[in-house]
């Protein structure tokens, strides 16, 4: 996002087994999208309940050390939160944010589309919708 128009986005998946291999790749590629991008601020979407497994926490905290190695400040966002802020009245649904992030930004039709196909492309709302949010509150 830089204003409130979004510049930027696209999914990257990693399939192969967890592995501090994998990590660090995902580290790696954050870290490049952050300094392309001249990132300011970081807004991660996390599950409402987060799960204990030991590679989540290893990326939670690998998150959390790369960017405040940057000199910026992450700010997590429950899917909960994002649905609750975004359709407060309907007790929002995944659907109801899309809903209203593709009201805010008709470019992602197209992403949209490919979510009938492969539910990962709607990871991609629940992205934007956590930028959105960030943005509107600072």
């Amino acid at each position: 996002m830089q204003g409130d128009e979004l510049i930027d986005w696209r999914v990257k998946a990693y399939h192969e087994e967890w592995s501090d291999k994998k990590l660090r790749r995902i580290i790696r590629g954050i870290e490049r999208l952050i300094v392309e991008n001249c990132i300011s601020s970081v807004g991660i979407k996390v599950p409402d309940r987060l799960p204990i497994s030991k590679g989540y926490m290893q990326l939670i905290g690998s998150l959390n050390v790369l960017i405040e190695s940057m000199g910026l400040k992450a700010h997590y966002f429950t899917l909960g939160e994002l649905k609750d802020h975004y359709v407060p009245l309907l007790k929002g649904s995944k659907v109801s944010v899309v809903a209203h992030i593709l009201q805010r930004y008709p470019e992602l039709t197209y992403e949209y589309r490919k979510t009938q196909k492969n539910t990962i492309y709607l990871k991609i709302f629940e992205a934007v919708a956590a930028a959105c949010y960030l943005q509107e509150r600072s």
